[in-house]
């Protein structure tokens, strides 16, 4: 059996004079911790498929039920959904997180409770994980580690996680296993909700859910969760950054990383839910061990927010899932953020309108922030554009009057609500979202779990105001204005390119078009003019003719002559003589007009 060769990453180097933060003390809690649950993996049945169109059947007819009897609630559906959509796990969790983002097409009860989805924390078989990291490394688990815990401390339904200790710098790590079964689950699971979407388009059942983008979110969500390497280019990506915001994050090391399994720096901390469990519990035990470890909440708040907004619209490069399980917490107010499974990148051009729309609600300025919002969707009716603006700009303004209220509470002010009540009056009128618009705004309001914690009587919108204005800051001094100047002039120059490569072809092909239609149109005003042409000679050949009859003595009086000619004609000779004149001269013109035309 091959014996790997130690390799010292340089990561390791980079990062030795880094500060160190403080392990927090201890969170005493009431609650006698459970150990976690070890089931057996069991091979999935050949007739999955089948199993759960008949768990979906029966859940829709329960439904039904409930609606006959007239018991029906979107609570009583939630309740049944959440067991069902965990009970399948995998494919099926990540697709119900992926639902509560379309608050503008499902109720609101269900979205919310969607939102909390989380995998059921049961681990799998040791063994299966010992199995894997060999397969993985090439060489026994002692030869890479000088601790393993085989018991898992945490699980979820792609993995779970191991503590251990790295024989090479004797560092201790978390070793995050995938299951052995997940990547052929995902795919016959995939291949059956692609049959169901299909039919339901066929049909043209619920078209407003956009299944079909439904499907490309969840094949990308799959495709990074499903394959560690993800992770763990996110995590070296965003640690990079998050040193800049004051906030940790665990340093992978990449040596040991691979699609099903990855090795990272062991944080000791403690995670915001389990803070959040303690406050709920006792109250003034967690004030208490808020004191102990130096810990401010309205600064941790403060630091949460303001390094979200800075990855979503600086850095172009987030964190996609802050739950309060993702956050932790140590000594000194210090914060890191953990699983790094789900990270978002947007497009530019959308970042810029939504930080706009953001910028403009916290200015209280709520026509111009509807203008925005409705600049991110995928249609907007022209017929109904004036209205639903209205609408927007009224709810806008009964969210900021709530948020003033005495006593309102967090989520009152909290820009999620506003969030979700500009879904619903785009469903009123079927405006669709954008996923980017629909995942953001998710992504904001998965913070508000925690925010609503720590500062349970704070005021959100201040706190997105102390970022933009650290955001001005930033980006006024000396520095950063040579860093804009240069990339501004390497997009002037970009756009000189894109001009001489996209558009100057465009109007080349565009000029030989007009150039054709004006040699047709020309072509065809020539035959106009050669038949008018034609016309005017034969009008004035049958005068000729007629002035020729006419005459009878060539020797008689020339005003008789005159007066013979032309006595029967109404009104002045003389006009009729120059009207004979201006025939043969426009006919004369025509030809010379035919005859330049036909040169072109």
């Amino acid at each position: 059996m091959r014996v790997k060769v130690f390799r010292r990453t340089s990561e390791s180097s980079s990062h030795r004079n880094e500060r160190r933060p403080r392990p927090p003390t201890p969170l005493v809690s009431g609650r006698v911790s459970q150990p976690l649950v070890l089931r057996p993996l069991r091979p999935m049945s050949r007739f999955r498929g089948l199993t759960v169109l008949w768990r979906f059947t029966a859940f829709f007819l329960i439904l039904q039920g409930l609606r006959l009897t007239g018991r029906y609630t979107h609570a009583a559906a939630a309740a049944r959904l959440l067991p069902l959509l965990q009970d399948l796990g995998g494919l099926w969790i990540k697709l119900g997180q992926l639902l509560s983002l379309r608050s503008d097409a499902l109720p609101e009860e269900i979205c919310r409770d969607l939102a909390q989805l989380q995998s059921r924390a049961e681990g799998f078989d040791p063994a299966l994980s010992l199995q894997t990291i060999e397969e993985e490394l090439g060489e026994p688990v002692e030869v890479t580690f000088s601790r393993f815990d085989t018991d898992p401390f945490a699980a979820a339904s792609m993995g779970q996680c191991h503590f251990a200790i790295l024989r090479e710098t004797q560092t201790p790590v978390v070793v995050k296993v995938q299951r052995p079964d997940v990547a052929e689950g995902f795919r016959r699971d995939m291949q059956f909700l692609r049959s169901i979407v299909g039919v339901l388009n066929a049909f043209h059942i619920a078209p407003w859910m956009q299944f079909d983008d439904l499907l490309w979110e969840l094949e990308e969500v799959l495709q990074e969760e499903s394959d560690y390497r993800f992770e763990a280019t996110n995590l070296k990506r965003l640690r990079r950054n998050l040193r800049k915001h004051d906030i940790l994050a665990p340093r992978p090391f990449l040596d040991y990383c691979t699609p099903r399994m990855i090795v990272m720096e062991y944080i000791p901390a403690v995670t915001m839910s389990d803070y959040i469990a303690l406050q709920r519990e006792d109250r003034r035990r967690a004030d208490r061990w808020l004191a102990e470890n130096d810990i401010d909440p309205e600064e941790v708040a403060q630091r949460l927010i303001s390094s979200l907004l800075r990855q979503v619209f600086e850095e172009n490069l987030f964190h996609g899932d802050l739950h309060p399980g993702n956050i932790m917490l140590m000594r000194d107010g210090d914060v890191a953020f953990i699983d790094f499974g789900t990270a978002g990148s947007l497009e530019r051009q959308f970042l810029d309108i939504y930080g706009l729309a953001v910028s403009a609600m916290v200015q209280k300025n709520f026509a111009k922030a509807a203008d925005y919002i409705l600049a991110l969707c995928v249609s907007v009716p022209s017929a109904n554009l004036p209205r639903v603006r209205a609408e927007l700009v009224r709810a806008f303004r009964a969210w900021e009057m709530r948020s003033n209220l005495q006593n309102a509470s967090y989520f009152e002010r909290a820009l999620s609500t506003a969030n979700t009540e500009t879904n619903r009056i785009l469903a009123k009128h079927r405006i669709q979202p954008s996923w980017a618009l629909l995942r953001l705004g998710r992504t904001l309001g998965t913070l508000d779990a925690t925010l609503s914690v720590l500062i349970p009587d704070g005021d959100v919108r201040s706190l997105y105001a102390v970022y933009f204005r650290e955001r001005a800051a930033r980006t006024n001094q000396p520095a950063a204005l040579a860093r804009r100047a240069a990339i501004g002039a390497f997009e002037a120059m970009e756009t000189v390119q894109e001009i001489r490569v996209l558009l100057l072809p465009h109007l080349r092909n565009r000029t030989l078009a007009v150039r054709g239609a004006v040699d047709r149109m020309s072509l065809a005003v020539s035959v106009v003019l050669r038949y008018l042409r034609i016309g005017l000679l034969v009008v004035s050949a049958l005068l000729f003719y007629y002035i020729i009859d006419k005459i009878e003595l060539l020797d008689s009086d020339p005003n008789e002559t005159v007066r013979s000619l032309f006595g029967w004609l109404p009104g002045d000779s003389i006009h009729w003589g120059i009207m004979c004149l201006g025939l043969l001269l426009a006919a004369r013109m025509l030809t010379k007009m035919v005859r330049v035309l036909r040169s072109e």
